[in-house]
């Protein structure tokens, strides 16, 4: 059957989506979920169904004690959804059962609690893991293939565009600030982005500009540009659009190197290589509908399977979340802030 796993916390989008993910997955045994006892302690507004309802419908066990359910269920890993601002408790209160964990995104939203996890899961031996649906985007897995391959030459920069409709600071229970923003909720997936592409290069510094564009978002900031300089003295870029406005292609990816370039285009699912022996198209494997979540899923469980970090650890979470850091404080500050970022004293 593979990896025995479950999720902690089942109030807001990802304790469904990962949920739907790993109950359709014949490969995963999803064993059973639990409740968070602070999130039933502050009263729940986000959630989707009541205890009972999320065990009928995904056929697990449920519990309301999760250190409970993993010793009593011999569980290899755990999803951690919820709320952003509960991962660093439920670490403190999960690592030293050695447990894999699975952060929905962003893992955090300062760089003080993403060294305290990263601290943790080094100090118990946790493998890990974080969500980023765009790896499991087909066109972006072809064009990362293309590029690690050789197709482009070597790789001189890479721009990752993210547009997401909608308003994210809305109905948010009191108390509750998950939602920091796309400098950190959206920003996210594009350092992971640039990152992965660039081949988790050091970073030197980034710079940033965010605007409030839309008065119709609730957003306090929409839009983003940033740039991040790599000690290697290559440079990349994100745009970031966040507007209940319209709704673009969801994320693009250009990469230029010495010998091409590619670009994906999500609003028609497809990407082109452009070299001198001409263009080559490719397209979105359409059997893979469910693939963003289900693929992301589906590499955690075997990577738990395995007794292994995901592709994006833990400790890859936190250069992400530092970046995200950076482009805010950038932006505030209207300089380019050097990496590592200065922490609070």
């Amino acid at each position: 059957m593979g990896a025995r796993v479950g999720i902690v916390g089942i109030s807001g989008y990802y304790s469904f989506s990962f949920a739907e993910a790993l109950w359709t997955n014949h490969d995963v045994d999803f064993a059973a979920a639990s409740t968070w006892p602070a999130e039933e302690k502050r009263g729940v507004r986000r959630r989707m169904m009541t205890p009972q309802e999320y065990a009928s419908r995904f056929e697990v066990k449920m519990y309301d004690d999760p250190l409970k359910m993993i010793k009593t269920e011999g569980l290899d890993g755990v999803a951690l959804c919820g709320d952003t601002d509960d991962h660093k408790d439920m670490v403190d209160a999960l690592a030293s059962t050695g447990v894999h964990l699975f952060f929905h995104k962003p893992m955090c939203n300062t760089i003080e609690e993403a060294d305290h996890i990263l601290g943790a899961i080094r100090k118990h031996g946790n493998k890990s893991g974080a969500c980023n649906p765009a790896r499991f985007d087909d066109a972006i897995i072809q064009a990362k293939a293309l590029v690690d391959g050789g197709e482009i030459g070597d790789l001189l920069t890479v721009r990752s565009l993210l547009s997401h409709g909608g308003s994210f600071k809305s109905n948010l229970p009191p108390g509750i600030t998950s939602l920091q923003g796309p400098w950190m909720h959206l920003g996210f997936y594009n350092a992971d982005n640039i990152l992965s592409f660039m081949g988790w290069a050091e970073v030197a510094s980034v710079f940033a500009h965010y605007a409030k564009l839309s008065p119709e978002d609730a957003q306090p900031e929409d839009c983003g540009k940033g740039l991040v300089k790599l000690k290697d003295g290559r440079i990349a870029s994100m745009d970031l659009y966040c507007s209940s406005m319209w709704s673009g292609p969801l994320w693009e990816i250009e990469a230029i190197g010495t010998k091409g370039f590619i670009r994906t285009s999500q609003s028609v699912t497809q990407g082109s290589l452009f070299t001198k022996d001409g263009v080559k198209a490719f397209q979105h494997d359409h059997q893979h509908g469910r693939r963003v979540h289900f693929g992301e899923l589906g590499a955690w469980a075997k990577a738990v399977e395995a007794k292994v970090d995901c592709e994006l650890s833990g400790e890859r979470a936190h250069r992400g979340i530092e970046i995200c850091v950076a482009w805010k404080r950038s932006s505030d500050q209207g300089i380019p802030i050097a990496i590592p970022v200065e922490r609070a004293r």
